[in-house]
């Protein structure tokens, strides 16, 4: 059952309307995975890093240097940056 599916059914409230002890209504086994926690939470904190990365790079798509590239976030690009430009930005 989802969340939706409970909201719709009025089984569930948000905390604003929320009234009186909270009760459970959905035994703790509709929250298991047939997987091991540490192996699901790998995954899903693989999904967060390769969507964020998507999100970097599509941020940074629109923006060009002056000579027409890519902007370059990577280690070897900010460590070229010079100290008078660091002083600059500081």
């Amino acid at each position: 059952m989802r969340l939706t599916d409970l909201t719709k059914a009025a089984r569930i409230v948000g905390s604003h309307q929320a009234q009186g002890p909270a009760k459970q209504i959905l035994p703790d086994s509709n929250f298991l995975t047939d997987k091991p926690l540490q192996h699901a939470f790998v995954e899903c904190s693989q999904r967060a890093r390769t969507r964020n990365a998507h999100r970097k790079a599509n941020s940074l798509r629109a923006l060009m240097t002056r000579a027409g590239g890519r902007l370059e976030f990577s280690r070897a690009a900010r460590q070229a940056v010079t100290p008078a430009v660091l002083q600059l930005i500081r």
